[in-house]
């Protein structure tokens, strides 16, 4: 369903929202399982999604073409600096350099 939704396609939002409801009556206490029963697997397919759409345009479009197709699709510092710091093993926050 995230990959649908990446692509433009319609989903039904209404699921997602029940299941984020779930963890939303579970309270704040157990944050850790919203944390890694969905955000974990979230991010992770949204970053490998946007990898592979980067890898696919970085050899089929010009850099102009790629640049737009990245503002296109909302490939923004902001959201690769979340996933980056969900990938960092120590919790530490990548500078920009290493974007």
């Amino acid at each position: 369903m995230i990959n649908q939704e990446c692509e433009g396609e319609q989903i039904v939002h209404a699921l997602v929202k029940n299941a984020l409801d779930i963890y939303v009556e579970m309270g704040k206490r157990l944050i850790k399982y919203y944390e890694k029963d969905f955000e974990e697997a979230m991010l992770k397919k949204t970053a490998t999604f946007y990898s592979q759409k980067a890898s696919n345009w970085i050899t089929s479009k010009s850099y102009e073409d790629y640049m737009l197709k990245v503002v296109e699709h909302g490939l923004l510092i902001a959201n690769a600096m979340e996933l980056q710091e969900k990938k960092q093993p120590d919790g530490e926050a990548p500078s920009i350099d290493e974007m």
